[in-house]
């Protein structure tokens, strides 16, 4: 079918693709660097925050245990100073070693002051805490000196066991005035020390100086999780945002691709299937250039196949379709519903005209019969009548009855009968249309052709 023809613009219009892709590459780069950046930070910072809370566990911890150390000294020395002699099993009295052994104990852990003070130093933490461990530290040392001072006195009385349990208790020398003291005094003495105004003062002190270092470590630690918090809120909705953005953009970009270029681009290849011409669509400058090519390309592969048209499917002499069409016509032909009808002709003495007469006076006999097929059996479309060999001529009509084949062959054979021509005709019909049903029919109508052909040539032998 030819297709109409359209005149072919060159005019700039729309976008070019390079001025959609630029600004959309540069702008989705530069929302992926904010992405990963934001995203860095936003580890980073809870990095941070972990590691802030892992150092004020620590800091904690070890407040705690300078305060734990200091009152486990104190609690075991005072349960030793108060009682220390207990009942033996023989009946006699020996030496309380029960709290003196878990005061030996804590001598050796990593928990004394000293230390301690040691650790906050090279912690990262400010003057003020700094101050209340070295003052904790400094009255744990000498509540722990005087508690040396009481077990020395004791230890004059009742002296310490030679076991190796004990080797962590250090001793300090008594002045000559508290050895000349009787033992009830020195163990008064010894009481005295652990017992009185100053040693509590010392021990109130300092887990007051522990309690008071608790107290700012807890308010920079809430201090530092709110900032933390609000600066890792405000970055995840910077991120948030961007992403946000970023999503747009896609969709933007996703709608331009897919309006501008995926549906004409559908559009082009429904028209391209459909044997049409491209209707410009869409703002891409290159869409509009692939039409106005494509439709150039059109116009001329129309011109040529109109010409190799009539050179391939028409007959030259008679007109009508020849031989490769209608081959074609039977490769194609679908299942549809109607009738379907299939007529076969063939010149009888064509062969007699050529040698008698000669070839010109055949040829015109063949373009008589053509023109009465085409006249008596042609349909709306004017494509369904064939040239099919060199006296042999076909035509296939469709929806049609036998009765109505009936009349137009009465007719066909009263036009022949006026010009003095003798055609052999058969036919063969079927209620189905497909390819199957077709070379039935058209074998059915060669043998019914053939029987008339030897019909009319058998009464011309009679008749002569």
């Amino acid at each position: 079918m030819k297709t109409k023809t359209v005149k072919n613009t060159t005019k700039r219009f729309g976008f070019a693709t390079t001025s959609l892709v630029i600004p959309f590459a540069t702008t989705l780069a530069i929302l992926i660097v904010f992405i990963a950046y934001f995203s860095i930070s936003l580890n980073q910072m809870t990095n941070d925050l972990t590691d802030f809370m892992q150092r004020f566990n620590q800091y904690q911890q070890s407040a705690t245990m300078l305060q734990a150390g200091s009152s486990v000294l104190s609690e075991t020395a005072t349960i030793f100073i108060q009682t220390p002699q207990i009942p033996s099993e023989s009946g006699t009295t020996t030496i309380n070693a029960e709290p003196l052994k878990a005061y030996a104990a804590e001598l050796t852990q990593d928990r004394r002051p000293n230390t301690i003070v040691v650790q906050f130093r090279e912690y990262d933490v400010d003057d003020e805490i700094l101050g209340y461990i070295e003052t904790a530290a400094n009255n744990s040392e000498e509540m722990q000196n005087l508690q040396t001072h009481a077990l020395s006195l004791v230890f004059s009385v009742y002296p310490l066991p030679d076991d190796p349990v004990f080797s962590s208790i250090t001793q300090i020398s008594l002045t000559e005035e508290e050895l000349a003291m009787p033992n009830e005094a020195r163990l008064a003495n010894a009481k005295k020390l652990l017992f009185e105004k100053n040693y509590s003062m010392l021990k109130a002190n300092a887990s007051k100086q522990i309690e008071s270092c608790h107290r700012v470590l807890q308010k920079q630690f809430d201090n530092y999780c709110t900032e933390s918090e609000n600066r890792i809120f405000t970055l995840r909705i910077v991120l948030w945002s961007v992403i946000f953005l970023l999503i747009i953009l896609i969709i933007c970009a996703f709608l331009i691709l897919y309006l501008w270029i995926v549906v004409p681009l559908h559009n082009y290849s429904k028209d391209i299937v459909s044997n049409r011409l491209l209707q410009k669509q869409g703002k891409i400058r290159e869409l509009w250039s692939i039409a106005t090519a494509y439709n150039g390309l059109m116009e001329r592969r129309n011109n040529l196949e109109d010409y190799l048209r009539q050179a391939a499917e028409i007959d030259s002499l008679t007109g009508l379709q020849n031989r490769y069409n209608f081959d074609r016509v039977v490769h194609d032909l679908e299942q549809t519903e109607g009738s379907l009808g299939v007529l076969l002709f063939d010149v009888n003495y064509l062969k007699t005209v050529n040698d008698t007469k000669g070839h010109r006076e055949g040829d015109r006999l063949l373009c008589q019969t053509a023109n009465a097929i085409k006249e008596c059996f042609e349909d709306e479309s004017g494509g369904n009548c064939y040239r099919v060999g060199g006296d042999e001529f076909a035509a296939i009509l469709r929806n049609c009855t036998k009765e109505e084949i009936s009349e137009r062959i009465e007719k066909f054979l009263l036009v022949l009968e006026s010009k003095g021509i003798s055609v052999a005709v058969g036919y063969a019909i079927d209620g189905r249309s497909d390819e199957q049903t077709f070379r039935r029919l058209l074998k059915e109508a060669d043998e019914r052709m053939y029987e008339n052909k030897k019909y009319a040539h058998r009464k011309d032998e009679e008749n002569n």
